[in-house]
């Protein structure tokens, strides 16, 4: 079984698919170096373990409290789905990810997000969780309790999520314009000015001679943004556009300013069809909002270099949160995103590449994608996070070969 992308092959013969929380207890009684696979929309091997399991059959419904503004959902269960069935009661969610194809668990887990200057990650959203532990048994962690900050981003390696609580909002609608002409001196000069002129910005860039698409999504419940000297050089798209250049926008979500549902515009893809390229390598790194300008003229440097491998880049912001081992941990922060072709050894050297001109910048990369050789995660959080990992896991069943590498050896 490989990835979503197809640049990993998984080691375990099989899946494990139990069919009750009884079932996948034995399992994990009986096992070491257990991970959970759904959408299995991650770039390295943070998702393979010796044992693989799927929640998938595990009887769990979607159910609402009215009073408290939440939705309890099974952790296995994509956004996508979950859209749907917030969509029925008139709720929302406060962002999405660029598709809604992947898992929930999945997504907080490693801290994946949306875009948007006051929009923290999705795992901000999470108000409790259960975990199934080393000993078997289901544990809740509600936020207010000593250890929650640790349970939620928490790589897969405290136990199994089977349960999440998000909080929601009410429904609204977003709509969402693609915009030419965006100039590099615009983008850098104007860096905050240009992330605030809509609820969430993305720009798409090759990093060539022009910076690109700028691509605005702004909710129907927001004020609109005053008008500003950016868009007196920006030209609305009059046809669809993909982030890839060249890519046909059938799978993209509706543009040209069409209001529609939250959950049929936030992301840049639709549910119904095939995202981005398909067969393809992601990575992600986060600098200070502060850097944002710098850090991006680092990349502009070595643009030729990254030509021949590099499908899009997409540059976004993201607000800080207060999650142990998060990226954007108490740091407003901006990311840079590279979507890669199909080809492991070119975009390695091109990772490494972009780490080295980024040293300079504190950079926080995101763990389920493609990461530099010899790379160590760093968070503030890290020492009380390992210390949670020892009193839930203390014989280390969820430990696998890419924690034990790239976590436990940072220390």
């Amino acid at each position: 079984m490989r990835n979503w992308g197809g640049n990993v092959d998984y080691r375990a013969a099989d899946v494990s698919v139990p069919s009750s929380l009884e079932q996948l207890s034995s399992i994990v009684a009986s096992c070491v170096g257990i991970s959970s696979v759904a959408s299995r929309h991650s770039f390295n091997r943070i998702g393979d373990g010796e044992v693989l399991v799927d929640l998938r059959d595990i009887p769990q419904s979607i159910e609402f409290d009215e009073s408290a503004g939440t939705v309890s959902s099974p952790a296995s269960t994509t956004f996508a789905e979950l859209s749907g069935a917030l969509d029925t009661r008139g709720r929302a969610l406060h962002n999405l990810a660029s598709l809604p194809h992947i898992s929930i668990g999945g997504a907080i887990s490693t801290a994946t997000h949306g875009s948007g200057s006051t929009s923290p990650c999705l795992a901000s959203a999470v108000r409790e969780l259960d975990l199934l532990t080393a000993t078997g048994e289901v544990r809740s962690f509600r936020r207010g309790d000593d250890d929650f900050l640790g349970t939620v981003v928490a790589l897969g390696s405290l136990g199994l999520v089977t349960r999440v609580v998000l909080q929601t909002e009410p429904t609204y609608e977003v709509s969402q314009t693609v915009h030419d002409g965006l100039a590099w001196t615009t983008l850098v000069e104007s860096f905050d000015d240009v992330f605030a002129s809509a609820s969430s910005v993305s720009v798409f860039t090759r990093w060539g001679d022009v910076a690109g698409e700028l691509w605005r999504k702004q909710r129907s419940d927001d004020r609109p943004p005053s008008r500003t000297d950016i868009e007196q050089s920006l030209v609305p798209a009059d046809a669809m556009r993909h982030p890839i250049p060249g890519n046909p926008p059938d799978a993209c979500t509706r543009q040209l300013g069409e209001r529609g549902p939250w959950w049929n515009r936030l992301p840049h893809f639709r549910a119904d069809a095939v995202p981005s390229a398909g067969s393809e390598i992601q990575s992600e790194c986060f600098v200070e909002r502060t850097a944002s300008a710098a850090a991006i003229e680092a990349i502009r440097s070595i643009g030729p270099e990254l030509d021949d491998v590099l499908l899009v880049s997409e540059i976004r912001t993201v607000a800080a949160d207060d999650f142990w081992m998060s990226p954007f941990h108490e740091r407003d922060s901006t990311g840079l995103h590279f979507t890669w072709k199909l080809d492991p050894a070119a975009v390695q050297a091109a990772v490494d590449r972009v780490a080295l001109v980024l040293a300079p910048f504190d950079v926080r990369w995101h763990v389920g994608k493609a990461i530099p050789t010899g790379w160590r995660l760093e968070r503030p959080g890290l020492g009380d996070f390992l210390d949670l990992k020892h009193r839930l896991d203390p014989t280390g069943r969820f430990t696998t070969d890419w924690f034990r590498s790239n976590v436990e050896r940072s220390v």
